[in-house]
C-alpha cells in the first residue's frame, strides 16, 4: 500500500491540461501545468492548520514544508507534491482508457474517507471549495481505478481459503493471570523479579486447590497465531484445565489455564478471510502503477527536477541547494 498511500497523504489537485502555461511536468504528452501546482500549493499555505499539521508530521522526519523565503516551500516538498501529480496524471489516463466515469456516489464516498482520514474533519472545510471538490474527485479517481483492479472475491474464494489455511483459525480458549503489567520492553531487574515471584504464588496457590477462575481473567476464545510467540506453544501442549506459568512475555508473567481448543467455523472466520483477500487484491493497483510508471514518457522541467522511475519520485535540483519558489519558470 506505499504507493497508494504517496497519492493519499496530502492534498493534490487533479492535474491540469493547460497548453499556454509553463508545464512542470509532461505525462504521456498531457501537461501538469505550473498553474495548477502553484494553486494547490497556496491551498496548503491558506489552510494554517492543515499546514501546521504537515510540517508538524515532516519535522519528526528531518524535513519540512516551506523554504527560507517569505512565500517559498522547501524544494524537497515541492517535489513530493509533483511526484503525486504525476502519479494521479497516469490514474487519470487509465480510467479514460478503461471508460470508467466517477459518479456521484463514488464522490460521496470519497468525500466520507477524506473526513475520516482528517484526524479533525473541519481542516477540509478551512480548503477552497473548488480545491476540496477537486480533492475529491482525486480520491474517488484513485478508489474506482483500485476497486476495478481487483478481482471479486467469491464465496468460494473464502471457503478455498478457509480450506487451505488450517492453522489460521485454530484457536484457543483460556483464561489468564499476568503479573507485572510490563508498559516497557527493558524492565529493571528487581521489577522483573517481582513479578515472577507473583507469578509462583498464583500458580502454587492454584496447585494447592484454589479455583482458578476466581483468580484469573477469562480472555476467551482468540486465534493461536495472534498471541506472543512465547504463550502460544504453551496453550497449542496444553490440555483442557491444565494450568501452566508463569511464562515471560513482554508484557509481564502469566499464570493461564486452557479451557478449550478449537477451529473457528467458517461462518466465524468469513469476514476476517475477505478482508484480508481484499487488502491482497489491493496489491494490484501497485502492481499498476508500478508498471505505469514503467511504460510513461514523463518529462519534468528542469526547475523542479529530474523524474526517477525507480522511486518512483521527482528528484528536486542537487546544487544549488535552494527553495522551490512559485514563480512562473520559463517556458521550456
Amino acid at each position: 500500500m506505499r504507493i497508494r498511500a504517496l497519492l493519499v497523504a496530502f492534498a493534490v489537485l487533479l492535474a491540469g491540461c493547460g497548453t499556454v502555461t509553463p508545464y512542470a511536468a509532461k505525462v504521456n504528452g498531457e501537461r501538469i501545468s505550473v498553474r495548477d501546482l502553484e494553486r494547490e500549493l497556496k491551498a496548503i499555505r491558506g489552510n494554517e492548520k492543515y499546514l501546521e499539521a504537515i510540517e508538524s508530521q515532516l519535522a519528526g522526519q528531518g524535513r519540512r514544508v516551506l523554504g527560507a523565503g517569505k512565500a517559498t516551500f522547501d524544494s524537497s516538498f515541492v517535489s513530493q507534491v509533483l511526484t503525486r501529480r504525476i502519479l494521479l496524471e497516469l490514474v487519470q489516463q487509465e480510467l479514460g482508457k478503461k471508460g470508467l466515469r466517477i459518479g456521484d456516489a463514488d464522490r460521496r464516498q470519497a468525500r466520507q474517507s477524506l473526513e475520516r482520514s482528517f484526524d479533525d474533519p473541519e481542516l477540509l472545510t478551512k480548503f477552497p471549495r473548488k480545491f476540496l471538490g477537486e480533492l475529491v474527485d482525486f480520491t474517488a479517481a484513485v478508489t474506482v481505478l483500485q476497486q476495478s483492479l481487483q478481482e471479486e472475491v467469491t464465496e468460494e474464494d473464502v471457503r478455498q481459503f478457509y480450506d487451505e489455511n488450517p492453522a489460521f483459525f485454530e484457536q484457543a480458549c483460556f483464561r489468564e493471570h499476568v503479573s507485572g503489567n510490563f508498559e516497557t520492553l527493558e524492565v529493571p531487574p528487581d521489577q522483573d523479579a517481582q513479578a515472577k515471584a507473583a507469578g509462583e504464588e498464583v500458580k502454587r496457590r492454584v496447585d494447592a486447590g484454589e479455583d482458578f477462575a476466581a483468580i484469573g481473567q477469562d480472555r476467551g476464545c482468540q486465534p493461536i497465531d495472534s498471541l506472543p510467540i512465547t504463550l502460544a506453544p504453551a496453550l497449542t501442549e496444553m490440555q483442557p484445565g491444565e494450568v501452566r506459568g508463569p511464562i515471560r512475555t513482554d508484557s509481564g508473567y502469566h499464570v493461564v489455564q486452557l479451557l478449550e481448543r478449537k477451529k473457528a467455523s467458517l461462518e466465524e472466520a468469513a469476514p476476517a478471510i475477505e478482508q484480508h483477500l481484499q487488502q491482497q487484491g489491493q496489491q494490484a493497483f501497485d502492481q499498476f502503477v508500478q508498471e505505469a510508471v514503467e511504460k510513461a514518457d514523463i518529462a519534468v522541467n528542469p526547475r523542479y527536477g529530474t523524474f526517477d522511475k525507480s522511486g518512483p519520485a521527482v528528484v528536486p535540483p542537487q546544487a544549488p541547494a535552494r527553495s522551490t519558489t512559485t514563480a512562473t519558470p520559463p517556458e521550456q
